[in-house]
């Protein structure tokens, strides 16, 4: 029998491109460092939209600098 999965509470930076695609960017541990990423994409001034989302999953994952790329379309799998 395996150990159960560490689940807590992540907050994920999204992408909607120009297409109209939403992309999971980034998955963080923290809040501060999800919004201050959200927000460094989106003061370059791209078409793009970014925004976080509060989600429950796994961090195993997610490295010691508590940010995990991701780059998962919406809708499909890893």
């Amino acid at each position: 029998m395996s150990a159960p999965k560490s689940k807590e509470t992540i907050f994920e930076v999204w992408r909607l491109d120009d297409n109209g695609r939403e992309y999971l960017m980034y998955r963080f541990r923290d809040e501060k460092e999800a919004e201050s990423f959200r927000a460094e994409f989106e003061s370059r001034g791209h078409k793009q939209i970014y925004w976080m989302k509060k989600a429950e999953g796994n961090v195993a994952g997610i490295e010691s600098d508590s940010r995990q790329a991701h780059f998962q379309r919406s809708g499909t799998s890893s």
